[in-house]
């Protein structure tokens, strides 16, 4: 029987240990092209060594710092970022 409840408890540490571990959630943000103020679609991404982060556009380059958005236009709208 002491046995038997030895285990038990062991299991139950180890179950506990286990199931009591934080989850990972993805953390990601929405913006819509009202918020961007710029087309939908968005055509590739690069992050700089500051952090701020350009998105190549139908519109032109966005440039988002982590706080306020920027348009940079471009002549003949480009849908790549080289």
């Amino acid at each position: 029987m002491n046995k038997f409840f030895f285990l038990e408890l062991l299991f139950f540490a180890f179950c506990s240990s286990v199931f009591s571990q934080e989850r990972g959630l993805l953390l990601s943000n929405y913006y819509s092209p009202i918020t961007y103020k710029a087309k939908p679609a968005n055509w590739g991404i690069v992050k700089d060594s500051r952090g701020v982060v350009y998105f190549a556009n139908g519109s032109g380059v966005l440039e988002y710092d982590g706080l306020n958005w920027n348009l940079i236009e471009l002549p003949n709208a480009s849908k790549s970022i080289n």
